[in-house]
């Protein structure tokens, strides 16, 4: 029976690996091919280091994906069910409204403080 491409494939790799003198002029090729082609990052132009970084960092998203396994990125309908409902969004927190708490605060601290005193009182007289 004939061997099918991988099969070959997988035939001439072991026979390469095994015979030493191959192997060291097929690594020897294999680096100078890869040199020819290489271009260090600091030698690219802006533009050009800008779009090897994008690749690099969609390249590693596509591995870390890969390595969560099989089912990720969830689709939205899988999210919707197995996620804690939505929190209502943050209250607003800008100067005004801070200025406006704090005086809130204040007047409310007052308050616990003039009650307290009160009671004192109370108790002062109703001691004898």
């Amino acid at each position: 029976m004939a061997l099918s491409a991988a099969e070959r494939a997988k035939k001439y790799r072991d026979n390469l690996k095994n015979d030493l003198a191959r192997r060291e002029i097929y690594l020897k090729k294999e680096r100078q091919r890869k040199r020819k082609n290489y271009v260090p990052i600091s030698d690219k132009t802006p533009q050009e280091q800008r779009m090897q970084r994008k690749q690099w960092r969609k390249g590693s998203q596509r591995f870390r994906d890969k390595q969560k396994g099989p089912g990720f990125p969830m689709s939205p309908a899988q999210m919707s069910s197995s996620s804690p409902p939505a929190t209502p969004p943050p209250r607003r927190t800008d100067r005004r409204t801070q200025r406006g708490r704090r005086k809130v605060k204040a007047a409310r601290a007052k308050a616990y403080r003039k009650i307290i005193r009160l009671e004192k009182g109370l108790r002062h007289r109703s001691l004898p």
